[in-house]
């Protein structure tokens, strides 16, 4: 009857209905956009433990993801305002072909009545952002002096006991990049957070 189909589309759209949950330049994040990336994030590159629908705002655990939704689009703003990471409809295509093997049939993905285009444009914005990442990431590192190396081993001598030098260098080595390279990239984020002014909601202040 026309008053079922009348309910039943009232109660669709009860359920996309959504929160402020952070701001970029005075524009908002909605907690829908941050649903619709954690299952797209979840379909594309599967996690070891699967995370429970509904989603609590007010856990940890959401806090982090609206902070990855701020991160992924901060940076994609900024990969394409410099031109530097360029993708093709073949990678989106590839991407949305993915998820409807793996995502589009499930109950809370039709819940979120998420439009073709909005889709496309999170997708776009996902896949700039982790290229960008790396490009950054490759052109941040750069050579570990075998002194630093030396440095290290020498005041963190408790760990190592008493076994030499040339057992640990190599690990030293690995460990002092990836150090380097955390805390360059945590640098840069922390520069386009105030660049874009951005906001978390579900915390008190800007992160």
């Amino acid at each position: 009857s026309l008053i079922v189909c009348i309910l039943s589309a009232f109660t669709a759209q009860a359920k996309v209905i959504s929160m402020s949950v952070a701001e970029i330049k005075g524009e908002t994040v909605t907690s829908r956009e941050v649903n619709i990336n954690l299952l797209v994030e979840q379909a594309l590159y599967p996690r070891k433990k699967e995370v429970k629908w509904p989603f609590d705002l007010k856990s940890k655990f959401y806090v982090s993801e609206v902070n990855r939704v701020l991160i992924e689009r901060i940076v994609s703003l900024e990969g394409e305002s410099f031109s530097i990471v360029k993708i093709g409809k073949k990678e989106v295509l590839l991407a949305k072909k993915e998820l409807a093997r793996s995502l589009f049939k499930k109950r809370k993905w039709r819940e979120l009545q998420v439009e073709d285009k909005e889709l496309r444009s999170l997708l776009r914005r996902k896949i700039i952002s982790k290229k960008f990442i790396q490009f950054k990431a490759n052109s941040s590192v750069t050579p570990i002096m075998d002194f630093e190396v030396k440095k290290y081993f020498n005041d963190n001598k408790n760990k190592f006991g008493d076994l030499p030098f040339s057992q640990f260098e190599e690990n030293i080595k690995t460990y002092l990049k990836k150090q380097q390279l955390d805390d360059r990239l945590k640098n840069w984020l922390q520069v386009l957070q105030v660049k874009y002014k951005v906001k978390n909601l579900l915390i008190s202040n800007t992160y």
